[in-house]
């Protein structure tokens, strides 16, 4: 059995990345990143869906989605009907006992970004749901950001979104080979 694994700087892709990853992750990554470019165009109006739930085992932070428009009304139309469309999805999130997800009011700054001057906040839609254990809650954050950097999905992106392994992790799946429809 082979024990030898090789190591990647995440920097070779941006930057902003500072971690080693095995490289089969890191050319996901790189492959990934590539995808979405194309996917999106180069549209400067991106919208980033991140999740963070805690449950007694802790936190896990998510990144669900990142989507690029033309125009700032098209970003803000989309955001707000995802949000729809999450806090339906988070409300029939199984759960134990007879407890029941619910939304609540209020709101801490669980999503922590870094300023870039290239990244300005257009909006957010924020969700707050808890299931009334005590133990469970979930944020839910979509986030729209123009971005007037050349790339609009590179460093200065990245670099104010921080959570570098869990935005890598999106984006190693994004490069992946997806089932067609009727495979």
């Amino acid at each position: 059995m082979n024990t030898n694994i090789t190591l990647a700087s995440a920097s070779s892709i941006l930057p902003c990345w500072n971690g080693k990853y095995i490289t089969s992750f890191i050319a996901a990554v790189e492959s990934g990143l590539q995808a979405e470019r194309r996917r999106l165009g180069g549209n400067s109006y991106i919208v980033v869906a991140s999740r963070h739930q805690y449950d007694y085992d802790g936190l896990t932070h998510y990144v669900d989605l990142v989507e690029a428009f033309p125009s700032q009304e098209l970003a803000l139309a989309f955001a707000h009907q995802a949000s729809k469309t999450a806090l339906v999805k988070a409300l029939d999130m199984p759960t134990y006992g007879s407890y029941k997800w619910h939304q609540v009011d209020g709101w801490s700054e669980y999503f922590n970004r870094c300023k870039q001057p290239q990244v300005h906040i257009i909006g957010s839609e924020r969700l707050h749901l808890e299931n009334g254990s005590g133990f469970d809650l979930t944020y839910i954050e979509h986030l729209i950001l123009h971005i007037q950097a050349s790339e609009p999905l590179g460093n200065e992106l990245f670099a104010y979104l921080g959570d570098e392994y869990e935005v890598m992790r999106y984006l190693s799946m994004q490069g992946e080979p997806r089932p067609t429809a009727g495979a």
